[in-house]
């Protein structure tokens, strides 16, 4: 598959002797005299084909023409923000059991969309009548077990990101001194307690042996507010698509010199809306002939909510309307 990213900043399209206005993204059709830019209210009787072009400080980056008979698939979303995983630990009654109950808690990691028993940590508290028993007491323990420096006599609140005593995989842990322990994964790009950049949003599983009922040291339940979602159009994941092609938009490998990573468009901090638009090369049916790859792929990232995006949309959307696809708005 070939595979291409454009970038907008914003920038609204201005094109001086073939070159756009860095930042811009442009629409052109091929006309009898050569590339030229598409219009709102062009059709494919006006072209049968067209391409993107995205200006920077020099030249243009450029997608394949594309002709409207040989595009499968024309789909957008807009921006929406990543979320964390949260999920709660709550105590509902007391512990009354007179002999020592472990009560353990045990956080696995799920990142990689299934439990893997082999990253977890886990986390006991030895519950009984005349010692350990009432739920903030319990919590209470649990807090700084899972916070070395957190005093656990007076059922203090706590706060806190990147503990020593949590698994790479969880954030921070709150403790709101009375029934309730929140944990937190952590979002795509954030650096966690390791050093590293989070590649992913994290998610775990928690799973409780004993502390389910009175006589068994007391009774907790879990539950997930939140599930990790990446959402879409962040600048991380833009950002990371981008470095993934930079040798097909910006051409990273100079054959004379050392290889030279070119400056990113993308920004980790930015949010876009997406247009993606995926044809074949001959027309075909099928996404490859005798085992070669026969699709070309078009990301289009603008600014989410940018006036230049409903511009851009006004040109591309009575055009992919004649080629038989719905209206993109974002």
């Amino acid at each position: 598959m070939a595979r291409h990213l454009l970038i907008g900043d914003g920038t609204t399209s201005a094109m001086a002797n073939g070159v756009e206005a860095a930042g811009a993204i442009n629409i052109q059709k091929l006309s009898a005299t050569g590339p030229t830019d598409l219009v709102a209210g062009d059709s494919i009787a006006d072209s049968d084909s067209i391409r993107f072009l995205q200006g920077t400080s020099g030249n243009n980056i450029v997608s394949p023409w594309v002709k409207g008979r040989n595009i499968i698939s024309f789909t957008g979303k807009s921006y929406s923000a990543p979320v964390s995983q949260s999920s709660t630990i709550t105590w509902s009654a007391d512990a009354t059991n007179t002999s020592d109950v472990e009560v353990t808690i045990k956080l696995i990691n799920t990142s990689n969309g299934q439990a893997d028993p082999f990253d977890a940590k886990s986390y006991t508290v030895t519950t009984n009548a005349s010692a350990i028993d009432t739920q903030a007491e319990i919590g209470d323990n649990f807090a700084g077990a899972m916070k070395a420096s957190y005093s656990i006599s007076g059922s203090l609140a706590l706060t806190t990101t990147q503990s020593d005593e949590l698994p790479w995989f969880v954030k921070s842990v709150a403790w709101d001194a009375s029934t309730v322990i929140t944990l937190v994964g952590w979002d795509k790009g954030e650096t966690m307690q390791n050093g590293q950049v989070a590649e992913y949003a994290t998610s775990f599983d928690i799973v409780v042996e004993n502390g389910d009922a009175a006589a068994n040291g007391g009774v907790l339940a879990v539950a997930t507010g939140t599930v990790a979602d990446e959402g879409y159009g962040y600048g991380e994941y833009v950002y990371q698509l981008e470095s993934d092609l930079m040798g097909i938009n910006y051409g990273y490998y100079n054959r004379i010199h050392l290889p030279v990573a070119p400056t990113s468009t993308a920004s980790k901090t930015a949010t876009y809306d997406l247009y993606h638009i995926a044809a074949t090369k001959d027309g075909s049916t099928t996404s490859s002939i005798n085992g070669v790859d026969n699709l070309i792929e078009i990301n289009i990232a603008m600014p989410a909510g940018d006036a230049d995006g409903l511009v851009f949309q006004g040109k591309l959307n009575p055009w992919m309307n004649s080629a038989g696809f719905g209206s993109i708005n974002l």
